[in-house]
């Protein structure tokens, strides 16, 4: 199996498995199909900043791909932040947004001078400024307004109705303004909405456009001069051939209809759909087994590489990167990991051609929140990754050994030292 000019089975030879395998040319793609459906629509390159979200991929390759191309960026952590000028994005072209940014994630956006600060919680405003008048300079800032609007997707990344952890209320924005707390040198510039991720209804979608349009006017009639309106991200992508999800050409046009009359600027900030379809995460089979009617595949990694099956349910196709054994003797498998865990599950009721132990399976579409919820549990080595283009590779991370997952780590003082392994 070739991503790009690349085989994948000769890139396990090389860097080993479990690995993640990310192809430049579909980012690329991707993230100019995004930039011309809002272009075609009105929203060309001086009204629309597309803020690619770091959360769904943070490797420094894929940022600086990604920078290269013209891409802004949104963040929610200082880690994030970090990350992006690592790979050469400018701070001034960065939205720091999230519902917990400590004063240490603030001082450090002000130090270096991020774009626009999205407000989330009424104390956030406080805080910020504070701290912006000690620094004495300007500061941009967004509102994020929790519109109460139900996206129609899993529980766990939902984000717009009232309940969540995320956004300002209405009535929290009301007492902003009431009590002047919007006053230099924070400066309003933009109204935010994010309702949720893997969002395939397009109405809850322009629902929060329409009522973050509704809220500029609000807080340009209280006087601040809101230049942007900011939709987030969350559009669903395809995981199987089933799945029928809006086109980016479709999100674009009911945006730009919920946004009529608007003549300021559009922020709009993709993740998955950017690089979802451009990663791969390559596993070999270590064992076959039968449980009662069910047929087992264990492979060398599971949920510590990709959380989203265990996590959310989520469904991703698995392919054999090889077929191995008599053609035509698909059998359904469960595909699960190494881990001490029963939700250790890759997917379940996969057809494969005929495999062994030792052969290759392709986990595909894991480019957005594949590597980036990985973890070291049961302390197996985190997957490499690495970089496509064309027909060159290099590898990104490397697989970590047992030592690299120790480094940082100590005993206290008072403990006897550590016997070193036999043999090391």
């Amino acid at each position: 199996m070739l991503v790009e000019g690349v085989d994948l089975g000769t890139l396990a030879e090389r860097v080993g498995t479990p690995y993640y395998c990310y192809s430049g040319q579909t980012i690329s793609a991707a993230y100019s199909r995004w930039r011309d459906a809002f272009a075609a629509v009105g929203f060309g390159a001086e009204r629309h900043r597309t803020c690619f979200a770091v959360k769904a991929n943070s490797a420094l390759a894929v940022l600086r791909h990604l920078a290269a191309h013209g891409a802004e960026f949104d963040v929610v952590s200082g880690g994030e932040l970090h990350r992006v000028l690592r790979a050469g994005g400018a701070a001034e072209q960065v939205v720091f947004s999230g519902p917990g940014k400590s004063v240490a994630d603030l001082r450090h956006a002000l130090r270096v001078g991020v774009g626009l600060i999205n407000i989330e919680v009424p104390g956030e405003v406080d805080r910020l400024h504070q701290l912006a008048a000690e620094t004495g300079r300007t500061t941009a800032v967004g509102l994020r307004l929790n519109p109460d609007v139900d996206p129609n997707t899993h529980p766990a990344i939902t984000t717009g109705p009232r309940q969540t952890k995320f956004g300002l209320a209405p009535d929290e924005i009301e007492d902003l303004l009431r009590r002047g707390a919007l006053s230099p040198p924070l400066q309003v510039r933009a109204i935010a909405v994010h309702i949720g991720s893997q969002v395939a209804d397009l109405d809850p979608m322009a629902d929060a456009a329409a009522e973050a349009l509704r809220w500029a006017r609000r807080l340009g009639d209280a006087g601040h001069e809101v230049e942007w309106i900011d939709i987030g991200g969350g559009l669903a992508i395809p995981y199987d051939a089933a799945d029928r999800v809006p086109t980016p050409e479709a999100f674009a046009a009911r945006i730009a209809t919920a946004l009529q009359g608007w003549s300021g600027g559009l922020i709009t900030e993709p993740g998955r759909v950017i690089v979802g379809p451009a990663g791969w995460l390559v596993t070999r089979v270590t064992a076959m087994r039968r449980r009662g009617d069910r047929g087992l595949l264990v492979c060398d990694t599971g949920m510590n590489a990709l959380l989203r099956p265990a996590l959310y349910d989520a469904h991703h196709a698995v392919e054999a990167v090889e077929e191995v054994g008599a053609a035509g003797q698909d059998e359904v498998w469960d595909v699960v990991g190494p881990l001490c865990e029963e939700g250790d599950v890759l997917a379940r009721g996969i057809r494969l051609p005929a495999i062994s132990v030792g052969s290759l399976l392709v986990v595909r579409d894991v480019g957005a929140y594949g590597f980036v919820m990985s973890s070291e549990y049961n302390t197996h080595p985190r997957p490499a990754q690495v970089w496509v283009e064309g027909e060159r590779w290099a590898t990104i991370t490397p697989r970590p050994s047992f030592e690299d997952m120790l480094k940082g780590e100590q005993l206290a003082p008072w403990q006897q030292p550590v016997v070193a392994e036999p043999g090391a």
